[in-house]
């Protein structure tokens, strides 16, 4: 059985007291107090979580903070530090965050020197009250979850917990994304001067962009000791570059197939080969104009040491390279195989949940 597992990361708002002058563009409440009725307020602006990566706050993100109507300040959450300061008169106070765009949460990840963006929940309920005490130190943290996927261990299962802010982990992905260059090597027709020969046709050895979504039906399920498979349906596939490729993987879409992940040592494969009967999308009926075809495809390529025959480690599966792959194309009619295509395929595999 498999049993899910929890990553955290901590996003911190630590307040600290220091017995220092207001800062200039205060209210007019500020100035009144005293060097001994001040303190600190301390922003985080950047986390490591316990995957390694380096959580932060986009550009234009920013704190408000506010203690009745006497004082308010907007505290902007850019910056190259780690950390910025405000100087703050004792009080209770309430803090807000503002994010740029549509106002919804979202963090910056930073890993291996690479910087995305991910919707984030803001999980304490706004806004943030703290206050402000003479001669003593207030914590403030501000809880944030983002989803992710975890590692699964099959039969044996494990829960880890790291708190502080939670990074929401799923232990089944719900769809996988190959994305990359194939390269077509061989092309064979049933009848070279047929329409759909020439509709189909593909430039042979030159690197043609291709993406293909499947969104996953099932659960992951071990097959022997050497690989773990689900279901999944070809949902979305694109090949800009070439007219030929794109018609060809159009046909494939709303196939199902199965997805998986076979161990082979230190260099595991994964594989998805979809297969579907039906009349030619639309659009293809002027060149494959019959009610029933059967349309084939697959793709697959190696992604480096992710299972090991006990645990399947989606976390470094959720953007792997893919490399030494493959990919294929074949139609068929009732009688007999119309065209094919085969050729090498490298780029990327992207689980999500």
């Amino acid at each position: 059985m498999a049993k899910l597992g929890f990553r955290s990361l901590c996003c911190a708002l630590s307040l600290a007291f220091a017995s220092a002058p207001l800062v200039t563009g205060c209210s007019d409440a500020n100035q009144a107090e005293s060097v001994e009725e001040l303190g600190s307020v301390g922003v985080a602006l950047t986390s490591t979580g316990a995957d390694g990566a380096i959580y932060g706050f986009q550009p234009g993100s920013y704190l408000y903070v506010a203690s009745g109507g006497s004082f308010g300040e907007y505290i902007s959450l850019d910056g190259a530090g780690t950390q910025i300061l405000r100087t703050l008169p004792v009080g209770s106070y309430t803090a807000t965050l503002y994010f740029p765009g549509a106002g919804t949460p979202v963090l910056t990840r930073t890993e291996a020197m690479v910087t995305t963006n991910v919707d984030a929940t803001w999980t304490n309920p706004p806004p943030v009250t703290f206050s402000i005490v003479k001669g003593q130190t207030t914590p403030l943290a501000l809880h944030f979850s983002v989803d992710g996927l975890s590692d699964i261990v099959f039969d044996t299962g494990t829960l880890q917990i790291i708190a502080d802010v939670v990074e929401q982990e799923v232990n089944q992905p719900t769809s996988v994304q190959f994305s990359g260059a194939a390269n077509l090597y061989y092309q064979v027709n049933n009848d070279d001067s047929a329409a759909y020969a020439s509709a189909l046709a593909v430039d042979l050895n030159v690197d043609q962009t291709l993406s293909l979504e499947v969104q996953l039906t099932g659960a992951w399920t071990q097959y022997g000791y050497g690989a773990v498979c689900q279901q999944g349906t070809l949902t979305q596939a694109a090949a800009p570059t070439s007219a030929g490729l794109a018609r060809r993987v159009e046909e494939l879409v709303g196939a199902e197939g199965t997805l998986c992940v076979t161990d082979y040592g230190t260099n595991d494969y994964v594989s998805f080969y979809p297969g579907l009967s039906a009349a030619a999308p639309a659009g293809q009926s002027m060149f494959l104009p019959d009610a029933n075809y059967s349309f084939y495809g697959g793709v697959a390529g190696y992604v480096g040491d992710v299972y090991d025959g006990t645990t399947l480690q989606q976390t470094l599966l959720e953007n792997a390279a893919l490399t030494s792959g493959y990919f294929y194309h074949y139609v068929y009619d009732l009688t007999q195989q119309l065209t094919t295509v085969q050729g090498n395929f490298n780029g990327t595999v992207t689980f999500a949940p």
